[in-house]
């Protein structure tokens, strides 16, 4: 973060770890990174998998000012290789 013009942290979420204590994980690594815009992004592989952990990640954001990143070619493509 010293040596970047512009930098953030991304991190992968599911139900179970919003659930727990992601948000104290999350915030001791800001604290290390200040000023960094965070990203949640959740766990799925798959359509299915995708809408078991999307409504509590996106609510985690919400409740905690985080921004939702999606996971839009799982969407469209499901499990298509190669996309």
């Amino acid at each position: 973060a010293k040596n970047a013009k512009e930098y953030f942290l991304k991190f992968t979420l599911d139900k179970k770890l919003v659930n727990s204590n992601a948000k104290d994980e999350i915030a001791d690594i800001a604290n290390i990174i200040p000023n960094a815009q965070i990203y949640c992004m959740p766990v799925g592989e798959s359509r299915n998998s995708l809408q078991r952990n999307d409504k509590d990640v996106f609510k985690f954001c919400l409740k905690y000012g985080y921004t939702y990143s999606d996971r839009l070619h799982i969407r469209v493509f499901d499990t298509t290789l190669g996309v």
